[in-house]
């Protein structure tokens, strides 16, 4: 699933090598967090959230019973992974 949100929003993005997925799974729902360059968020939103939303019905239709759940992680630029 974070591979295909990763690429699913790639193209709306200006820095791809800092986008990351990282998901959260339970029984009845997986939470996939998008972190990005700072610049890009907009991008990601889209006009009224048009992007996210997209995104989300493909999700849905790919989640099979467990509820896909998206949320954009507003990262810091530059910060350090471990």
């Amino acid at each position: 699933m974070e591979q295909l949100v990763a690429f699913l929003f790639e193209p709306f993005v200006r820095h791809p090598a800092e986008l990351r997925v990282s998901s959260v799974e339970n029984t009845s729902s997986i939470l996939l967090e998008i972190r990005a360059h700072r610049d890009d968020l907009s991008s990601i939103r889209g006009p009224d959230g048009v992007n996210l939303r997209a995104v989300q019905q493909v999700l849905s239709a790919a989640g099979g019973a467990r509820k896909p759940v998206i949320e954009l992680v507003d990262g810091e630029q530059g910060e350090d992974e471990e």
